[in-house]
């Protein structure tokens, strides 16, 4: 076997097998069109996500301000955890692309690969799950307006706002 530190563009990660010299992803192609603005709103949209605004009237109900607290606290110390490791990973490989491609790279790229379509997997049920919790939320309102429809009209919006420029999506 090969010195490790002898193999070139490696820093002690692996066997010259496992990477590749050029990587997957140019950086130099990426166009940033959204504002530093945009991307904190879509953090904090993403953040706080559909299921604390729906789920946080029962759980409140059922037990307590000081367990919600509680319980909150405990998975945001594992979300900042998880955000630090992430952001050395980042500073140790600056590459494009998203925490999949740190898996595929330093784990393995089955793992990457399945970690890639189980990611998109998730955020096809979570467009569809955010429809219908948008849906569940408006018939609050009113009776007279079928939930098929509803959910159509928002569908249709979402992917009107997917097929303009990232900007028009930013905004």
């Amino acid at each position: 076997m090969a010195d490790v530190e002898k193999s070139p563009g490696l820093n002690g990660l692996g066997s010259t097998e496992d990477f590749s010299p050029n990587p997957i992803v140019n950086a130099d192609k990426l166009a940033r069109r959204l504002s530093g603005r945009q991307v904190q709103m879509i953090a904090i949209g993403g953040t706080i996500g559909t299921g604390l605004f729906l789920g946080t009237g029962s759980s409140l109900a059922t037990g307590g301000p000081a367990s919600m607290l509680l319980s909150y606290a405990i998975v945001g110390v594992i979300v900042f955890i998880t955000m630090l490791s992430l952001g050395e990973m980042a500073a140790f490989v600056p590459v494009a692309g998203s925490f999949c491609t740190f898996a595929g790279r330093f784990v393995d790229r089955a793992l990457g690969f399945a970690l890639t379509w189980n990611y998109w997997f998730n955020d096809a049920c979570s467009t569809a799950s955010d429809i219908i919790a948008l849906q569940l939320l408006l018939q609050y309102w009113t009776d007279n307006f079928p939930g098929w429809a509803i959910s159509l009209i928002f569908l249709v919006v979402v992917i009107s706002l997917n097929l303009m420029s990232v900007r028009v999506y930013g905004e």
